[in-house]
């Protein structure tokens, strides 16, 4: 039965992950700067893709779909009078949606490259550390590739979720 099922699936009948096409927006950015003893006198986060877009393809050939735009290039700038703590941050506004289908935001991860980037998996429940650094004068630029877990228990459909990356100085 289940194997009939895929094949199914496969040719485009029910919930067809070949169908699928899941948006992830990286809509926003900010920066925060607090206030002394140790506060940054400027910042600057720089992410080079707007949104990120998640092919369809078979789970049983494909388990984790990378996004076509990997990799994602990030840039943290820090200026500060004295050294200072600055944290990368990003959270999600809420699940993959398409319509009333949800697809789990936390099936969203990311592998890190660079000096002070981290590895992790996105979250709609609180931000999720992407990088860390310390210093009068911070200079770091890190890629992110990101993968979606692939199913065949989601919908066909056009999903899309709105993400923020934090810059914080204190």
């Amino acid at each position: 039965m289940r194997t009939r099922r895929r094949a199914a699936r496969s040719r485009g009948h029910g919930r067809a992950t070949a169908a699928m096409r899941a948006l992830l927006l990286a809509a926003g950015a900010s920066v925060i700067l607090l206030s002394p003893p140790a506060s940054a006198d400027s910042a600057r986060l720089t992410l080079d893709v707007a949104a990120l877009s998640f092919p369809s393809a078979d789970p049983d050939v494909v388990p984790q779909v990378s996004a076509l735009e990997n990799p994602v290039t990030v840039e943290v700038t820090i200026r500060a009078g004295n050294p200072s703590i600055a944290d990368l941050t990003v959270v999600s506004s809420g699940d993959l949606q398409s319509g009333a289908d949800v697809i789990p935001i936390d099936r969203v991860s990311w592998t890190a490259n660079g000096d002070g980037f981290t590895s992790g998996v996105l979250s709609k429940n609180g931000p999720q550390p992407v990088g860390q650094w310390f210093g009068k004068r911070i200079d770091a630029v890190g890629t992110l590739w990101f993968q979606l877990e692939n199913s065949w228990d989601y919908a066909a459909g056009f999903y899309s979720q709105t993400v923020v990356y934090t810059l914080t100085s204190y």
